[in-house]
């Protein structure tokens, strides 16, 4: 048994365990938001083939990191910018 209160825009649920808010999560979130400094995105969902650095090699802009299977095809994800 919950209880749900407004308190002008914000919404709570009171529970034995206290009063919690409500927070509105987009059913879309916008992925670059979510990614940490130097992370890469794949372009599409896949399976990794091959990862050309380990962690701490120094890479340059356009260099080839990491080789995708997707939809039955190979991509090559680059570095975006030169970075350690």
């Amino acid at each position: 048994p919950f209880d749900v209160s407004r308190y002008g825009d914000h919404l709570y649920v009171e529970s034995p365990g206290g009063s919690v808010p409500l927070v509105a999560l987009s059913r879309f979130p916008d992925p670059d938001a979510a990614l940490a400094y130097g992370s890469l995105l794949a372009p599409m969902p896949g399976s990794v083939l091959r990862v050309a650095a380990a962690v701490g090699d120094t890479v340059t802009a356009g260099q080839p990191l990491v080789w995708l299977e997707a939809m039955k095809m190979e991509h090559t994800i680059t570095a975006p910018a030169d970075g350690v």
